[in-house]
């Protein structure tokens, strides 16, 4: 049985993501990334409705993503202290009505960019995940035969970080990794390095991000891997 986790005298808890948490999700990831050297170069020049709509759409594609399990972590006070996304990789195979909601997703992205005239932002994001991909290649996993669980994303609240939310909203990819022997893969935050050490994460890979028009280092990111549990 899992330990509960108290945040200021509450019990913290988990659910999922619904579509009606799209927009203080967003909000909430926004907070928890708006000191990031990665966010504010993926989204510099932008308006802040353009950030705004950009990033709940990255939500509303994990949400209608089968594959990506998103959960909120709150208490009964606090409705949204914490937002995790992750999944197994390689997916199983798409269904027809998944590749048609894949299609729909990738239309209404192409609608943001050209909407909010943010083509600087698309090109970054594209780069980014060239670059995030290749490091991923770097490591090994995908050759992995039972595949791995990626953390795609794990966002806190800042106004109860350092109160261990991170790590009890981990734990729940880490029981999953525990139960099926699975690795775990995700890209470091500068904020976050440290937990993530500390909870049996080490880099093997890393990859520089560079500015798309000045060529100069934005950050070199850092592949961390959990190991598989061993018999």
């Amino acid at each position: 049985m899992s330990e509960t986790h108290i945040v200021d005298g509450e019990a913290l808890q988990f659910r999922n993501l619904k579509y009606s948490d799209l927009g203080p999700i967003a909000a909430l990831n926004l907070r928890a990334f708006q000191d990031s050297e990665t966010y504010q170069w993926r989204f510099r020049g932008v308006s802040s409705a353009a950030l705004v709509a950009i990033v709940k759409h990255f939500g509303r594609k994990a949400y209608l993503d089968p594959h990506v399990n998103c959960k909120v972590a709150y208490t009964s006070s606090h409705p949204y202290l914490g937002f995790l996304a992750y999944e197994q990789l390689p997916p199983a195979k798409l269904s027809y009505y998944e590749k048609f909601i894949k299609w729909v997703n990738s239309l209404y992205e192409r609608f943001l960019y050209w909407w909010y005239d943010a083509s600087a932002v698309k090109r970054r994001m594209q780069y980014n995940e060239v670059q995030y991909g290749t490091m991923l290649y770097k490591t090994g996993l995908l050759a992995q035969p039972n595949g791995f669980l990626h953390v795609h994303l794990i966002s806190v609240n800042p106004d109860i970080q350092k109160k261990g939310v991170g790590k009890a909203i981990l734990n729940i990819v880490h029981r999953d990794a525990d139960k099926y022997r699975l690795p775990c893969f995700l890209v470091a935050s500068t904020a976050g390095f440290g937990m993530y050490e500390h909870l049996g994460y080490r880099t093997i890979a890393t990859t520089e991000l560079r500015d798309d028009e000045t060529g100069e280092l934005v950050k070199l990111s850092s592949g961390m891997i959990r190991d598989a549990k061993k018999d």
